[in-house]
């Protein structure tokens, strides 16, 4: 084996080694939160940014925002508002997520601003078949989530209808104050 060839090898082995695939989240695993909160409870290596019951923004080996990469359908996602009211995670509807796969590291080639690691989520194709789905979750702090999909078609078309209504409060400390009421007695 030439050099180049042994560095380019070394490389291809660091790279493995640093860009690891942490989790393939299933779909299962989503229904029943938000994204953030699914990650945070199935990947070591991601926290949550606590905000609400609903639309939790997410850490990543110790980055967040826009040090992580979010891809839905390879395209690359933005939070619009400001103080990062919509993250990332939370213009995808859960029902709707076929998969979710992190991988950690700064090496990506492939996708610019990775410097802590990348969150690819597949949405679901519709399917041939007529078939549809009801999904009733509720949780801590009043949450509430109500979601349906129906999907079906041809050989020509096909179509995949998707709704979802979430509700949450504000979660409290040890004390019961929540975030406002921390705020006012510092």
């Amino acid at each position: 084996m030439n050099a180049a060839a042994q560095d380019l090898g070394e490389i291809e082995v660091s790279e493995k080694i640093n860009n690891k695939i942490v989790s393939d989240v299933s779909t299962e695993e989503i229904k029943s939160a938000d994204l953030a909160e699914a990650l945070s409870k199935n990947i070591p290596s991601v926290s949550i940014v606590r905000r609400s019951g609903i639309a939790n923004d997410i850490i990543l080996r110790g980055q967040k925002k826009d040090n992580i990469n979010i891809l839905v359908d390879d395209a690359k996602i933005y939070g619009a508002c400001p103080n990062r009211m919509d993250p990332p995670t939370s213009h995808v509807l859960s029902n709707n997520i076929e998969s979710v796969k992190v991988t950690e590291g700064p090496y990506d080639v492939e996708n610019f601003g990775t410097l802590s690691g990348l969150v690819q989520v597949k949405t679901k194709e519709p399917s041939k078949e007529f078939q549809g789905e009801v999904n009733l979750n509720a949780g801590s702090f009043g949450y509430k989530k109500a979601s349906a999909t129906v999907s079906g078609g041809s050989d020509k078309f096909k179509l995949l209808l998707s709704t979802s209504i979430e509700n949450g409060d504000q979660y409290e400390d040890g004390n019961g104050n929540d975030f406002r009421e921390q705020q006012i007695k510092k």
